[in-house]
């Protein structure tokens, strides 16, 4: 079965499809076709009860529909459909539930083999994979799932002998993605994983394809610009700083991100039966004061503070319950000052906080509010520093934001930004609780609406990372890294890292970038993504999230460093990051708006910028 718009020809062969441009052929990878998961089964589609040509949208569309699909009472249509401009859209509509079914595949991968072809996606920052590539993609961050710290954005595209494609996924809450890989062989597949919505597939499913030739990751990440601009998601700093003039303060700072106490429970991952000294961490609210004052009176440089553990308990502990301000560093006294200093010098002072884990030691805690899942159990686990949590059910959260922020604010803590961390970082969550059951849709909305909240105090909204169902209200981000800077600096990295993300967002949000040296000196990315630098950077946590020993840097070097950072993200913060281009000698190119180039080559510790 063939359809046609006059240029791109869309071919039914059996279950698979394969796209045709200008001779080109898209083919169907017939290991990864359309099918079920039931169980740990994939289960291809097959013989449906009819297949036919309909007219959708003034336009011919083959419409497929599929009865108790692999012995299951599974019934859907699926429709693919051609537009004037090359776009083709796949889609689903699931008329009978089966509760056996986890996953539906749809449509099939496509091979992608030529040796010079690649896949891009926006893992972290963004990754590129070689068609021939050694490593094996089994442990995605959160299993793949758009919307997380595995997918920033909702797209991603693949490039193969001058032609390529690009994936948006247009409903993308329940959605994962598949990357098919093998180290020895040559080609890399990558396919859609769509999920139930509280058990059931309640509604279309969408996701748009763009064939183009030479269509690669640059013009992928310009199609996607447009989309989210076109749908809202995408709002500038120039737009954002009208409600919120003191965005300026963020321009150009140098930041510093420490904190005041940690305390390690027992049953968490981090504690050290062994040294307990290292399970306890108190440095007051006036000897960071003092820290600030020093550096002012050493060096001329714009500051902004992101502090944490200023808390009852400190650092990931006994959230949702943050107050009082931590007594022994100094109580909401000292804390003032400490906010007070940023003020009075004009610049931006962030306070941290949590609003997914829920300590089960919190005072406030209470299982009716805790996340409910398919089961009926509750989520439970004991990784951070507090111990044994459930998870908040976000549709809970804005209230306990509120609560919390209003209290501090009553306190007369000057609050420039306020820092809601996992929330753009980690997947979205579902909810089966009777008092309030949550799909992952309604999740991010529950998610942005605490973010939200904070603009309406004048606060600069921040989160972990940048996934794009919060661009309209985010302002500020702990960092978008590349994924190897997460990972031992000796770990094998997933690919290549390219700015996939500044591609489409660059002056929309600001965001901090690591300082290290290594083997590589991670300044070079800074100045190639044009963001804010990391003037001090304390993890409570060590050996992860990126926080690694490093070579040891004096502070004046630091300074002068971040300064050059600093300078450039003057410059460029408003401005959009043009293209991306790998360079001779492993080098690395990004263009901005205004002809500035900033070249590095990060195994040379080499850079360059070029304003023309």
């Amino acid at each position: 079965m063939r359809i046609s718009n006059g240029n791109l020809i869309i071919e039914k062969i059996e279950e698979n499809y394969h796209i045709i441009l200008d001779e080109h052929l898209y083919e169907a990878d017939l290991n990864h076709p359309s099918a079920i998961k039931v169980g740990e089964d994939i289960i291809p589609f097959s013989s449906p009860r009819y297949t036919r040509i309909i007219n959708y949208k003034d336009h011919e569309a083959i419409e497929t529909y599929y009865e108790n699909t692999a012995d299951t009472s599974l019934c859907l249509k699926t429709l693919v459909y051609i537009g004037d401009d090359n776009k083709v859209e796949f889609s689903f509509n699931v008329l009978r539930d089966d509760e056996r079914v986890s996953e539906i595949l749809f449509p099939n991968a496509f091979k992608n083999l030529s040796r010079d072809g690649y896949t891009y996606l926006p893992y972290g920052q963004g990754l590129y994979i070689p068609n021939e590539y050694d490593y094996e993609y089994k442990d995605l961050h959160f299993d793949g799932q758009f919307g997380s710290s595995a997918a920033y954005m909702a797209m991603y595209g693949q490039y193969d002998n001058g032609y390529g494609y690009l994936t948006i996924v247009n409903t993308y809450w329940d959605t994962k993605y598949v990357i098919y890989h093998e180290s020895t062989k040559l080609g890399t597949g990558i396919q859609l994983r769509h999920l139930p919505s509280l058990g059931k597939y309640a509604y279309l499913r969408k996701a748009t394809y763009y064939f183009e030739k030479n269509l690669d990751f640059n013009r992928g990440a310009k199609i996607y610009r447009e989309y989210v601009k076109e749908k809202g998601i995408y709002k500038s700093l120039k737009e954002k700083r009208t409600l919120l003039p003191s965005i300026d303060k963020l321009i150009g700072a140098s930041l510093i991100h420490f904190g005041i106490k940690t305390h390690i429970n027992e049953d968490s991952r981090f504690y050290d039966k062994y040294d307990m000294s290292k399970n306890d961490k108190l440095v007051a609210f006036k000897e960071r004061l003092n820290e600030i004052k020093k550096i002012r009176s050493d060096y001329d440089i714009k500051l902004a503070c992101h502090l944490d553990g200023w808390t009852h308990r400190g650092y990931d502990n006994g959230y949702p319950d943050v107050l009082p301000v931590n007594e022994e560093a100094g109580g909401a006294s000292d804390l003032c000052l400490l906010a007070d200093e940023f003020f009075k010098n004009d610049e931006i002072f962030i306070l941290h906080d949590q609003y997914r884990d829920y300590y089960l030691d919190s005072d406030d805690h209470s299982e009716n509010n805790a996340l409910v899942l398919k089961d009926k159990s509750l989520f439970e686990q004991a990784i951070w520093a507090g111990g044994r949590q459930n998870y908040l059910c976000a549709s809970l959260a804005k209230d306990y934001v509120k609560r919390n922020v209003d209290a501090l604010l009553s306190q007369d803590i000057k609050l420039g930004g306020y820092y809601l961390d996992v929330f753009t970082c980690n997947e979205l969550d579902e909810c089966y609780s009777d008092r309030h059951p949550m799909t992952r849709k309604e999740c991010a909305e529950y998610r942005k609406d605490c973010l939200r909240y904070l603009l309406t105090k004048n606060i600069l909204a921040a989160s972990e990372e940048v996934s794009d169902w919060a661009n309209e209200v985010l302002v500020f981000a702990h960092y978008a890294p590349y994924e190897f800077m997460l990972k031992d600096k000796g770990a094998k990295r997933m690919g290549k890292a390219i700015p996939l993300f500044n591609l489409v967002y660059h002056d929309s949000l600001i965001i901090p970038w690591p300082m290290e040296v290594y083997d590589e000196d991670y300044m070079l990315y800074a100045l190639l993504n044009a963001g804010i630098p990391y003037l001090i950077r304390e993890g409570a946590y060590p050996n992860t999230d990126g926080f690694f020993k490093s070579k040891d840097i004096s502070f004046a070097e630091k300074v002068k460093r971040s300064k050059i950072v600093a300078d450039l993200h003057n410059k460029l913060a408003y401005r959009e990051m043009l293209s991306y281009t790998f360079l001779d000698d492993e080098g690395q190119r990004a263009i901005y708006e205004g002809g500035i180039n900033i070249n590095i080559w990060p195994k040379l510790n080499k850079y360059e910028i070029i304003e023309e």
